[in-house]
């Protein structure tokens, strides 16, 4: 099992959402793509070449932040390694698993993102 791919997140309460979304939009020059999620919560920053690695979500609870998914094959034998090395399962659901590091840093496991282009 090997880790295919890796996505950055950039998480902002809701307040700041749109604003966060925009200083990053300026920073990278990269387009936007239409948000998604059952409550408009997600949003890719689209570069001029390859694939995506850099989102932007809505939290709901907790200060602003930064997080990492990890795409793999088989997410669930990742997500088993990941726990077995002490890792805190917080949510799981059906292709996805949150997690906190033992150094209490968030991350996620999930499926494949596509067949992403370095």
């Amino acid at each position: 099992m090997t880790v295919q791919w890796v996505t950055g997140f950039l998480d902002f309460p809701a307040a700041v959402f749109e604003a966060g979304q925009d200083f990053w939009l300026g920073v990278t020059g990269y387009a936007l793509s239409p948000p998604r999620g059952p409550r408009a919560d997600f949003v890719t920053l689209v570069p001029g070449e390859g694939d995506a690695y850099l989102r932007v979500q809505r939290i709901y609870d907790g200060p602003a932040g930064c997080h990492l998914d990890f795409h793999a094959r088989d997410w669930a034998e990742l997500a088993a390694r990941a726990s077995g090395l002490g890792a805190q399962l917080v949510h799981a659901e059906d292709g996805l698993a949150v997690f906190r590091s033992p150094g209490r840093l968030p991350f996620c496991v999930s499926g494949e993102d596509g067949d992403p282009v370095r």
